[in-house]
């Protein structure tokens, strides 16, 4: 029997199939599952930290995974998922080759009753945020993506956050990820390419569709969205056009593997203006992030060159800018490239024990009063008796709600040691304010404010926070190294990780390349020994230090700085005619940095260049009579 479709039924499928999404036809289907194995049909259950992540435990007794760290959430069990207060769990999904994608799927809360169950899920490719959401109990939230490029090794990262805390957020998430038949067309990111050859010229550099990249005039040099390689004939570009009012960021990661390399310089610049430099050492790992107050119209520009050409300068990198608004934390460290040899090695961790004394105190300080802590069996870490929730665990330290919490280590040999590795600090909170002292003097500090560690151009009642620990200090046997955490505007999240930090002996040079680097683009006066190294070059000067100021001869002053000096500057002393330094470097526009108690920094065009890695450094190295090696 014919089966016949009446007009009215026939209009309502013609309108449905306009209105509904133009789907490709499907080559491969990647569904996750439950198992007891990683990595099965490209897929691992992981935890999630900011912008980290690290697979989960299997527990093989409760047919479950559970954190690496032991504690009790996040967890995966058969259908469900619990994310910890701080901690995101979910699914990453590694491509394993290059096309078009589509996602279609469903997140939901089954278990909870609606009082207090909410997450948020989130699809990412990378660090992009593809699709975000918040589940609230007994709803069901859909998601469908399409057309979306991906490169093989690519991770897809779907991750799910308690939204306050955690309970009753046992989630129910079983993503797909479907291949399309469709052709693959890299990222439309927004951004524009250029060529810069040496003489300034820049070009506009057109996308090959078979090599993925753009490639520059002497068919070397080229950029992609994941690699760029700067040549001795053009740095390489990433322009972005403002288009709203606001603060910005301008964060890339770079991964120099290759040792080889002379490594790269990456210059920032808003309006052709330059407002960072930065060098990125040869086989090393390394982050850019900055922030620039933009208005729309402006031109951000990220420019990367050759530091000394090798024919090995290619690294991978990946990054953005954006609008942002509220806190956001700093991700890069501007000393690297170390040359020490590492003599004795301790992580922080191993220095929380179960009792008081032994070189090791634990302690609460509130209203500038010390309170030692008291250690909880039960949950094997030091705890507050001010009452206010601090605490210090092998794992993590908390400041209290009013009160600055303390390791206090008393080191037991002399040497140089260097403290390094990753406070990581919850991102759902507004950060934690961490110092490390050395006999009471602060030698590094995450603040960025009057405690600078990295550089902003920032208003100062906007505050960040620099997780990546780098202090280098020369110890006695005796001396006292402090560790301490205290809240910044409120104490919700504010636990820190502290794990990754690690305290070595080292011996060597103290320097890093890239604080070599910088003092090297700097004018460096050192008025103890009359000495000024610019450019590389040192030489003897005549330079006076009288009543806090310091006065360097007019004709030496003119020819380090440039240009033509007001008139105000010129003082006559003993006969003969002197300047004001650094009210001079003030007038043409340059930076000046006191340090040491004898080392006078002059440089351009960025109001922090030197934070607290660089000056302990810079300090080490002068007093063992390094600095001008």
């Amino acid at each position: 029997m014919k089966k016949t479709v009446s007009l009215f039924t026939a209009l309502i499928i013609l309108s449905a199939m306009l209105v509904s999404p133009a789907y490709a036809a499907v080559t491969d289907t990647y569904q996750s599952v439950f198992g007891s194995e990683q990595g099965v049909n490209n897929w691992c259950f992981c935890e999630f930290d900011g912008n980290n992540y690290k697979e989960l435990i299997w527990d093989a007794a409760k047919k479950r995974w559970k954190t690496s760290s032991g504690d009790n959430y996040p967890i995966f069990a058969s259908d469900q998922m619990m994310p910890g207060n701080e901690i995101g769990v979910g699914l990453l999904f590694i491509s394993p080759k290059r096309g078009m994608l589509q996602m279609k799927g469903e997140v939901c809360l089954p278990y909870s009753d609606g009082a207090g169950g909410k997450v948020i899920a989130r699809i990412m490719k990378g660090k992009k945020v593809l699709w975000s959401e918040t589940v609230a109990g007994k709803t069901v939230v859909n998601y469908d993506l399409t057309n979306i490029p991906i490169k093989e090794g690519e991770e897809l990262r779907f991750v799910v956050n308690c939204a306050g805390t955690n309970e009753n957020d046992f989630t129910r998430w079983w993503p797909s990820v479907e291949y399309t038949d469709k052709q693959y067309v890299p990222e439309k990111d927004g951004f524009l390419y250029y060529q810069c050859s040496q003489d300034g010229e820049e070009k506009q550099l057109i996308f090959n569709e078979i090599t993925g990249q753009y490639i520059a005039d002497d068919d070397v040099a080229y950029v992609s969205s994941d690699e760029i390689f700067p040549t001795v004939n053009y740095s390489l570009i990433r322009r972005y056009n403002v288009t709203e009012d606001g603060r910005h960021r301008i964060y890339a990661s770079f991964g120099a593997s290759d040792k080889r390399g002379g490594g790269n310089v990456v210059t920032v610049f808003r309006n052709k203006e330059q407002i960072w430099e930065q060098l990125i050492p040869a086989g090393e790992m390394s982050a850019v992030d900055v922030r620039a107050l933009c208005k729309k119209g402006d031109v951000l520009d990220v420019k990367v060159s050759a530091n000394r050409y090798t024919g090995y300068n290619q690294v991978e990198w990946e990054g953005d800018i954006y609008k942002f608004n509220g806190t956001i934390f700093c991700d890069g460290g501007t000393s690297a490239g170390f040359s020490n040899a590492v003599l004795t090695e301790y992580g922080l961790d191993s220095f929380v024990k179960t009792s008081q004394g032994s070189g090791v105190e634990y302690y609460s300080v509130y209203c500038d009063k010390k309170y030692p802590m008291e250690y909880d069996t039960s949950a094997t870490r030091w705890k507050s008796t001010v009452g206010d929730g601090g605490y210090i665990s092998a794992e993590t330290a908390r400041p209290g709600k009013s009160s600055d919490t303390y390791i206090d280590i008393t080191l037991t040999r002399d040497g140089m040691i260097r403290i390094a590795g990753d406070l990581a600090v919850s991102s759902a909170g507004d950060g934690v304010l961490s110092k490390i002292s050395l006999n009471g003097v602060v030698i590094w500090s995450s603040r960025v404010g009057e405690e600078r560690s990295v550089r902003w151009d920032e208003p100062y009642d906007v505050s960040y926070f620099s997780n990546c620990v780098n202090a280098v200090a020369e110890v006695r046997s005796g001396d006292v190294l402090s560790f301490s955490f205290a809240k910044w505007r409120n104490d919700l999240n504010d636990s820190i990780n502290i794990k990754n930090v690690k305290l070595s002996y080292i011996e060597g040079n103290p320097l890093s390349e890239t604080t070599r680097w910088k003092l090297n683009k700097s004018i460096v006066i050192d008025t103890l020994n009359k000495l000024i190294s610019a450019s590389g070059n040192t030489a003897s000067a005549d330079i006076l230090v009288l009543d806090g100021t310091t006065y360097v001869t007019a004709s030496e002053t003119e020819k380090l700085l440039g240009g033509t000096l007001p008139a105000d500057v010129y003082t006559e002393i003993h006969g003969m005619q002197y300047v004001m330094l650094r009210k001079a470097a003030a007038a043409m526009g340059k930076n000046v940095l006191w340090t040491s108690d004898r080392l006078i920094i002059i440089y351009d065009g960025i109001p922090v260049l030197y934070g607290y890695p660089e000056l302990d450094e810079i300090d080490i190295a002068l007093r063992r009579g390094e600095l001008f090696e």
